[in-house]
């Protein structure tokens, strides 16, 4: 009798449903973006606050506890083969703009000169290796990664990419990550984040952005806000060939509820720009990049000048693609701001399918 009772409170615990739905195993919503107000306490320093602010971004299909762990790659659609863009050179000393930028002083030569990039891809381990070459890796470097779909490439509509230099890429919210990568031992690492610009959010470094307008980068269960909740990049200096080099590996299952890892093109730009400690003049560093003005010859004192000093992937004359020709009455959405669309004009185009 005994066992006959042990075996019908089995059957009602294996009958018992679980509470989490029919849809468990379904593939988590890769385009929905949440929209959530990011705008960060803007203290000069961060507080114990900081510490106990709870992340107010949702995960991009809204997870709860028994929906799919976005992070899991057992619920995504990932490449299925390797791929890889082979090792892309850069022009050694064109770190001057649209022609003719100049460091600011204290500013260590060839900071922000970019000089090569590799991707590759592994299916066997499904990560992204990255690596970029510069002239000169120091405290002020900061290089901007964006990564983006064929459908955000081609929909013909622009965004801003993160980091403050005025540079509109293709449309990569809901369709690509841009991420900001610096070594992690410099002296102004995370600078933005514990300093921001009074009229700026937060920029941390080594981190993913997964959305822009607000800014969110990646947390533990998606995208996050809170700086107590990020999901940081392993970023390490390294020496390539006599060329210093920032290098990341980055799990293709981060990546894969923000950037459809199907189609058979993947979109690159990279773009390099300086950080400066500008407590003493806080709008020299307005939204993370350091404001180039005439002083460093920029074209003009107007906001949207190019803050970047180099990007990567010109076939033609970089000088001309980083020029903005406005005087401050355009506005940016139009062709007053520098536009990287084009593949050969700051934009790589990797083959991702056999």
């Amino acid at each position: 009798m005994r066992s006959c009772a042990i075996l019908f409170l089995l059957g009602l615990l294996v009958a018992t449903p679980s509470g989490c739905g029919d849809d468990v195993d379904s593939p988590p919503d890769t385009t929905s973006i949440s929209t959530l107000d990011a705008r960060a306490d803007t203290a000069t320093d961060m507080t114990s606050s900081d510490a106990e602010t709870q992340s107010d971004g949702q995960a991009p299909n809204d997870a709860t506890a028994c929906d799919a762990d976005p992070s899991d790659s057992s619920f995504l659609s990932l490449w299925s083969a390797d791929f890889a863009s082979g090792q892309v050179m850069d022009p050694e000393e064109d770190d001057t703009g649209d022609g003719d930028y100049t460091y600011p002083a204290g500013v260590p030569a060839g900071s922000v000169d970019l000089r090569s990039f590799s991707l590759a891809y592994s299916a066997t381990s499904q990560t992204l290796s990255l690596s970029i070459g510069l002239r000169a890796i120091t405290d002020h470097t900061r290089v901007g990664v964006l990564l983006l779909d064929e459908t955000g490439f081609k929909q013909g509509a622009y965004d801003w990419t993160v980091g403050g230099t005025e540079i509109r890429a293709p449309l990569w919210n809901g369709h690509g990550v841009n991420m900001i990568l610096a070594d992690p031992d410099s002296m102004l690492f995370d600078f933005n984040a514990t300093h921001p610009n009074p009229t700026s959010e937060r920029r941390p470094d080594n981190v993913i952005y997964v959305h822009h307008d607000p800014t969110q980068w990646l947390g533990d269960l998606g995208a996050s806000t809170a700086l107590s909740d990020l999901k940081r990049l392993y970023v390490t200096k390294k020496n390539v060939d006599q060329v210093p080099t920032l290098e990341v590996t980055v799990p293709a299952a981060d990546v894969a509820p923000y950037l459809d890892t199907k189609t058979p093109k993947l979109y690159v730009l990279v773009y390099a720009y300086l950080v400066i400690d500008d407590r003493a003049s806080p709008r020299r560093m307005e939204y993370g990049a350091y404001e180039v003005t005439e002083a460093e010859n920029a074209n003009s004192e107007w906001w949207a000048d190019c803050d970047a000093y180099d990007v990567a992937f010109v076939d033609g004359n970089q000088a001309a693609l980083l020029t903005v020709r406005g005087n401050g009455t355009q506005s940016p959405e139009t062709d007053e701001a520098v536009h990287l669309t084009r593949v050969g004009e700051g934009v790589l185009e990797i083959t991702t399918s056999p």
